[in-house]
């Protein structure tokens, strides 16, 4: 029990760049549902508890690791140890008919790591959580075609903060077994517009298509395999292997930027969510016929 006269000690409010943390609070708005369901908290700890101890001390994992394990609706990032943290955060929004419709990634801070990481204590029932925060999301993958029946998937990827990469990536799988997927990445044309004499020439010959406007180039590509591994190899543009996949591990290679890796671990989650490989029985979902969502939290012994 802390003694009177004492004052308590204060976390700071912010321990990222502002492009990573504009809400000051740990807890982020709540979300409802019509009905409370089970398992419904967005991150918690294995247990369910609260300690009531001060939190251990806490060292910051390296920023240029690379090894992830998909643990849902969190992603951990593993040290050479074997010691994990939780350093991204997914949250799920269904169509009214329950089919997944949008997927956000966000970076845990580290206080919410740290809060996620602290170990439990069985003398609380209260359970440990950090909610999405919106405000903070890096990307927003969409299925554009699950709001219509007689429409084909057709799933993108959108950066929403200022260190993401621009434009649109597109997410063209080989199949629900297969394991292949190509990643185009999009942006708007500067060289193609239409006071160009040949861009006219096209147009009154084909007409105009909106596709024109944008060019493409290959971004990631997962189509091979590393030998007799089991592993699944991960290429950028040029061929090289910058990535592996092997279950729910996704070690990305060193001497990977950061956007770079942000960008790779939001395709390797959407090519599981397109495919149907996530399974979000811990996860908070949010469905469109509700504005709101309400959090619920099922003790677990």
């Amino acid at each position: 029990m802390v003694e009177s006269g004492k004052p308590l000690l204060q976390l700071p409010a912010y321990e990222h760049p502002p492009a990573y943390s504009r809400a000051p609070s740990l807890l982020a708005q709540s979300f409802c549902f019509s009905q409370i369901q089970p398992h419904a908290s967005q991150g918690f700890l294995p247990g369910g508890y609260v300690s009531v101890n001060p939190a251990p001390e806490y060292t910051a994992f390296d920023e240029t690791l690379g090894s992830f394990e998909l643990r849902l609706p969190l992603i951990h990032v593993r040290n050479n140890h074997g010691e994990t943290r939780p350093r991204y955060q997914l949250s799920q929004e269904l169509t009214k008919s329950g089919k997944p419709w949008r997927l956000k990634i966000r970076r845990v801070l580290p206080t919410e790591s740290r809060h996620l990481s602290s170990p439990p204590n069985a003398s609380s029932s209260k359970a440990r959580i950090v909610e999405y925060d919106d405000d903070t999301t890096l990307y927003l993958v969409e299925d554009h075609g699950a709001l219509n029946k007689f429409k084909s998937r057709s799933v993108e990827i959108r950066g929403r903060r200022a260190k993401t990469l621009p434009g649109i990536i597109k997410v063209q799988s080989g199949g629900r077994f297969t394991g292949s997927c190509d990643f185009l990445h999009m942006t708007k044309s500067l060289a193609k517009n239409s006071l160009k004499q040949e861009t006219e020439e096209r147009i009154q010959k084909y007409g105009y298509h909106a596709n024109d406007d944008w060019e493409k180039k290959k971004l990631f590509s997962t189509t091979s395999r590393l030998g007799r591994e089991s592993k699944l190899g991960w290429k950028d543009g040029t061929g090289k292997i910058v990535a592996t996949e092997r279950g729910d591990v996704f070690e990305v290679m060193s001497g990977v930027d950061q956007k770079t890796k942000d960008a790779l671990v939001t395709c390797f989650v959407a090519q599981r969510w397109a495919s149907g490989k996530l399974r979000w029985n811990e996860a908070t979902t949010m469905s469109c016929e509700a504005p709101e969502l309400i959090r619920a939290v099922t003790r677990r012994n």
